[in-house]
């Protein structure tokens, strides 16, 4: 997103009515897994929400990059949904009070804004406890990582690896991107360690000829999903695993219409990348335009190749020259990838198979939670200065008749983007308000991610 030109024009907000989803305290019940992403720390746990406003049996690890970090920390606290999603969460441990606002999804999920004002990324998935053994976990995985290098730069990574049941890690293999140095196709075994039968976390060991031997605690989510958070210093890394759904891949594997978001760091700064592109199923990308932070709306052709264990490879051009990457299947439907240029740029990403086409703006229609993060560099209280701060919105949108209910916050269709008008956002640097802003909506489900009542 951009400030100035033809988008920054004040204008004056929908004053729609807001839509009431009847969401509550009771729309929090059970075992929950989450991450959170911040500026100076990564934060995985579990807890237990009563339904009733109570959250009990919380653990949580934490890894602020100095080796200061908390493993298995319990906390315990309170919280209140308000019937829009939106809520609050106190909870206390070892080293104090701390404050999530969060958004529900009402759907067993929900995304993470801030805590205690420190804003970042992260999200809640509700958990089924019947998976919490190792024998649950049998099978293959796909999996992606991100976060910061030993170097300091950014780092990310995706692969696979195979489960026995019995806690050992077999035909590992993983692509590592730390600051455009590249170790591609890197094999590695490894060990997990019973889950609790309590909250689902335990820890794993990843051993690797050319990374070195990486210490992670990982939180079980059900038996296709997993989170993970990296307990090394000197490489800290966030992310999850997805239990690939079959047994063998190929080349027909990538073969549809398929959306994807990429987001990461180069030489000149941060991207941001969303699309769509066409694979034919016999190593060919089609069809395929993509809206970057700059430049905009650009095209771009490719081929690929897909292994039996699911790890593809990729070569695209578009205007801004060619680049590489590798991916990881999941299914047919879904994919992990990482950027694989060397001393190029730092990224990752995933893509979904689009269902449900053809897209119209009646496409839009209901009720949503939206999560925005990024990087804002042109502040109006120092426009003479190319300062960053983190800023995140939290909201729900209703995109019936193509436009937001929700006070504070309103949408539009713009040819094939959506006009924001920002309203009542929470930056560390203020904006103007009533700014408008473009971002492209990308659809690969009319039904995710909707905001559904229970």
């Amino acid at each position: 997103m951009s400030c100035g030109g033809g988008n920054s024009a004040p204008i004056s907000p929908v004053t729609d009515p807001p839509v009431k989803v009847n969401l509550s305290n009771a729309s929090l019940s059970g075992g929950y897994a989450l991450v959170f992403i911040a500026s100076g720390f990564y934060l995985a746990g579990s807890f237990q929400a009563d339904g009733q406003g109570n959250i009990t049996n919380g653990v949580e690890d934490l890894n602020d990059f100095t080796g200061l970090f908390n493993t298995n920390r319990g906390f315990a606290g309170t919280y209140t949904v308000e019937p829009d999603g939106a809520g609050t969460a106190k909870v206390a441990s070892p080293l104090g009070t701390s404050t999530f606002d969060f958004v529900l999804d009402g759907s067993g999920g929900g995304s993470i804004i801030a805590v205690n004002g420190d804003h970042g990324t992260g999200f809640v998935a509700q958990q089924d406890p019947s998976a919490f053994s190792l024998s649950s976990l049998s099978g293959d995985w796909a999996f992606s990582f991100a976060g910061m290098g030993s170097t300091g730069g950014t780092a990310t990574a995706a692969g696979r690896f195979s489960m026995d049941g019995q806690g050992n890690i077999t035909a590992g293999t993983e692509d590592h991107n730390e600051a455009g140095t590249i170790n591609a196709n890197a094999g590695f075994t490894g060990t997990f360690a019973s889950p609790s039968t309590t909250d689902g976390n335990g820890a794993a060991t990843f051993s690797c000829a050319a990374l070195g031997t990486s210490h992670f605690a990982y939180y079980v989510v059900s038996r296709n999903k997993m989170l993970f958070l990296s307990l090394d210093p000197s490489e800290p890394l966030v992310g999850s695993a997805d239990k690939q759904q079959a047994t063998t891949f190929s080349g027909s594997s990538l073969n549809g219409d398929y959306t994807f978001f990429l987001t990461g760091s180069s030489t000149s700064g941060f991207i941001v990348e969303a699309g769509r592109l066409t694979g034919d199923g016999n190593g060919s990308i089609t069809s395929a335009a993509f809206g970057e932070n700059d430049p905009q709306n650009a095209g771009f052709a490719g081929s690929y190749t897909i292994s039996a264990n699911g790890r593809g490879t990729a070569t695209v051009t578009s205007p801004r020259g060619t680049s590489a990457f590798a991916f990881y299947m999941v299914s047919p439907s879904e994919a992990v990838f990482v950027e694989a240029d060397a001393g190029g740029n730092v990224a990752s990403g995933s893509l979904a198979l689009l269902q449900g086409a053809p897209f119209l703006t009646s496409s839009a229609a209901g009720s949503y939670v939206f999560l925005l993060a990024g990087a804002h560099l042109c502040s109006p209280l120092q426009p003479q200065e190319a300062t960053t701060a983190n800023w995140h919105w939290r909201g729900r949108c209703c995109a019936a008749s193509g436009r937001t209910l929700r006070p504070g916050f309103s949408m539009r269709p713009v040819r094939q983007q959506l006009e924001v008008i920002e309203t009542g956002h929470r930056p560390e640097v203020p904006l103007r308000p009533a700014t408008l802003h473009d971002f492209l909506p990308i659809f690969a489900n009319r039904d995710i991610p909707k905001n559904r009542a229970r």
